[in-house]
């Protein structure tokens, strides 16, 4: 028997630029959805969401960096 089977899945590709500027972005959607929550949004739906999120990665790896 097989337990905690866990599926990983990329939900997005970004390539920023040094000031956190978008060149290119792919986000995609989930092939399969929880079936009890037919109506679960999928992340980063909006433009703003994306664009929350490029910005907290960006934050994230520039402390990393050490710039």
């Amino acid at each position: 028997m097989i337990q905690n089977l866990t599926l990983q899945q990329i939900t997005s590709v970004l390539i920023l630029d040094s000031d956190s500027n978008r060149l290119v972005a792919k986000y995609y959607q989930p092939l399969h959805r929880d079936p009890k929550a037919p109506t679960t949004p999928t992340p980063y739906s909006t433009l703003k969401e994306q664009r929350a999120f490029e910005s907290g990665l960006w934050e994230k790896t520039r402390k990393l960096n050490g710039t």
